[in-house]
């Protein structure tokens, strides 16, 4: 949890700069590495829902572990003037701030009783999953606050049975991968369809190379079921 807490409080700097150029500039921060690529994906999953939205209010979308730094640049990318973001962040601080001018509503919370009776548009897993053992088997509890559509970003999943690999990266710790299969089987289970999916290249999962060829850095779209 500390690793976190510093991890946090650094992109939230960066987060700060990244929402000052996007409210000076008429087109979005170019940032490195794959994640203009996943900025993309949440903003293009924000509009579809949008559009086909029979609701006449601010989309609401709950951002599961994550940090400000998603959001510091999509205010370029697309109409922002109607989204409402809760940020949940355990490693929540005094240090992180709210005061950054992102565009549209943005609030963060620590605890999960600060939304347990809210209900979402949107829920995203932006690479979290790995961090908790016991994801799929919590799911049913969470299940009464996912939105109606759930989008999961460069999340690594095993093509073949769950194990569990060291990670090579700044994080040096153990990462959960749970199986691709398993996870569509609970999202089925729950009602929701995989609408879309996608992948980056398996090594960006920074699992040891044995685990390369059954790992899928994947991206994974979910929408509740109308039949």
């Amino acid at each position: 949890m500390e690793y976190w807490k510093k991890y946090n409080e650094k992109l939230n700097k960066f987060s700060a700069l990244m929402a000052k150029h996007n409210n000076e500039n008429e087109f979005n921060f170019i940032e490195k590495n794959f994640y203009n690529h996943i900025r993309d994906l949440i903003a293009l999953s924000i509009s579809m829902i949008q559009l086909k939205s029979e609701k006449l209010h601010h989309l609401k979308i709950l951002d599961y572990g994550s940090n400000l730094i998603t959001w510091s640049n999509i205010r370029r990318k697309i109409d922002t003037n109607s989204i409402d973001v809760k940020v949940f962040d355990p490693t929540f601080s005094d240090f992180q701030s709210t005061k950054i001018d992102m565009g549209f509503r943005l609030n963060i919370v620590s605890k999960e009783e600060d939304f347990m009776t809210e209900q979402f548009d949107l829920t995203i897993f932006g690479s979290t999953i790995q961090y908790n053992e016991n994801f799929l088997t919590e799911l049913d509890s969470r299940n009464h606050h996912l939105g109606d559509h759930v989008l999961f970003t460069h999340t690594p999943l095993s093509l073949e049975k769950p194990f569990v690999a060291n990670q090579f990266s700044d994080y040096t710790g153990k990462q959960n991968i749970h199986s691709f299969g398993d996870v569509t089987k609970v999202f089925k289970k729950l009602g929701y369809d995989l609408i879309f999916k996608s992948t980056l290249p398996p090594e960006l999962a920074s699992v040891e190379d044995r685990y390369h060829d059954k790992t899928v850095y994947a991206n994974l779209l979910f929408a509740k079921s109308r039949n």
